[in-house]
């Protein structure tokens, strides 16, 4: 999965970048073609050379913790994170392009019980366009959003849809890095993952008023908020769970066209990273005959029909380090008159950024079903991937 991933990767970024078509761009991408198969065994080669001396490693095979908290020996596991960076050569020339291949390999000395997993669930933000005082901002925010240092100005939000969703660039690290400081570290250390939007094609935005007696007349955040769907996460894919027992999860853009669109109409809201989590859910959801829809989820529908059908059940992310982490709240951004520091970038007009608690989890015990979604999921995935003596 991997290795096809960061080859399809880097040639998508190949062709974005020389996408005129003339010969000599045609002759680029051709040898970088020409060059795929041998990149790829010299990075399994890394791959295997990063495995070998973490196994051979005195600290990647001891443990700093209690034994005595793990209740099974025989499962105990440690996850070695691997990256891998494919960079183009500088040269123009197709004759001499190459692909510089790097890898690095990280292990915490934290031991992991999978079968015995019971995370904490987190608490989501939306991430909504806000105006953000940029006289009180970090310079990095400033720079990312090239908005002068004395103005107040809306805060532009990363998005994958418009920069080669399905390739994962190391350039998404810093394009999200902003977005991270204002949801994450300035102020709102509750919040675990921060969710990303698109604004629905006009024809399919919300001709709803104010006067709709789902709303209070002081909502007028949840009415703006309503032209949005959720895509994913800062770092994660993100699935929802409806009433009925279906997942909802935003459709992976390939090339012109969306992946796995056939249980729903395209509403212009295509484009999340295809991550190996989402691809070990999509796995486990086939096999425990699940429902799956790839259609990006309406803000609109959880505003307007949520409060007396109960359309949302359940909602977790996935990565590729912990799998699965449920999340039991989500939050939407809003400024109030509460609380306010001068001093912070999201004071704006004597309002400060608040967070407005709009969905939590059902009950499991108002659910037709006796175990969670998630738990159902992650427990298919590791009894395909652990060796039989773990089990």
């Amino acid at each position: 999965f991997h290795l096809e991933r960061i080859s399809k990767s880097f040639m998508k970024m190949m062709k974005s970048k020389y996408s005129q078509g003339d010969d000599g761009e045609t002759d680029i991408l051709s040898a970088y073609e020409n060059i795929l198969e041998r990149s790829l065994a010299q990075t399994e080669d890394i791959v295997q050379t990063i495995i070998d001396q973490a196994l051979y490693d005195v600290n990647t095979l001891s443990y700093e913790t209690n034994m005595s908290d793990i209740s099974h020996d025989r499962e105990l596991c440690k996850i070695l994170m691997i990256t891998l960076l494919w960079t183009p050569s500088k040269s123009l020339s197709s004759s001499t392009q190459n692909i510089v291949i790097r890898g690095h390999g990280f292990c915490s000395n934290i031991p992991i019980a999978p079968l015995s997993y019971n995370p904490k669930a987190i608490t989501a933000s939306i991430a909504l366009p806000i105006k953000v005082n940029m006289k009180t901002c970090s310079d990095e925010i400033a720079s990312t959003n090239s908005i002068a240092k004395d103005s107040i100005s809306p805060l532009l939000l990363p998005s994958r849809y418009n920069n080669i969703p399905e390739a994962k660039l190391s350039s998404w690290c810093r394009i999200r890095r902003p977005l991270e400081e204002i949801y994450k570290d300035l102020k709102f250390k509750t919040i675990g993952e921060v969710l990303l939007v698109r604004q629905k094609q006009e024809s399919r935005r919300s001709k709803r008023i104010l006067t709709d007696k789902s709303l209070e007349p002081d909502d007028q955040h949840k009415q703006n908020a309503s032209d949005y769907v959720l895509l994913e996460g800062l770092t994660s894919n993100l699935f929802i769970v409806y009433q009925d027992g279906s997942i909802h999860t935003a459709p992976i853009r390939t090339g012109d066209k969306m992946s796995n669109v056939d249980d729903g109409p395209d509403n212009g809201t295509g484009g999340v990273l295809g991550g190996y989590g989402h691809h070990l859910i999509l796995q486990a959801a086939k096999k425990l005959g699940l429902s799956v829809i790839h259609e990006a989820v309406e803000l609109e529908e959880i505003f307007f029909k949520n409060d007396k059908q109960q359309l949302w059940t359940e909602a977790f992310v996935t990565s590729s380090i912990r799998v699965i982490i449920p999340v039991n709240k989500l939050l939407l951004p809003i400024f109030a008159a509460s609380d306010v520091n001068k001093d912070s970038p999201l004071t704006i007009d004597g309002k400060q950024l608040e967070f407005q608690e709009f969905w939590k989890e059902t009950s499991l015990d108002a659910l037709p079903w006796q175990e969670r979604t998630w738990s159902k999921l992650y427990r298919c995935i590791y009894n395909d991937i652990l060796p039989s003596e773990m089990k």
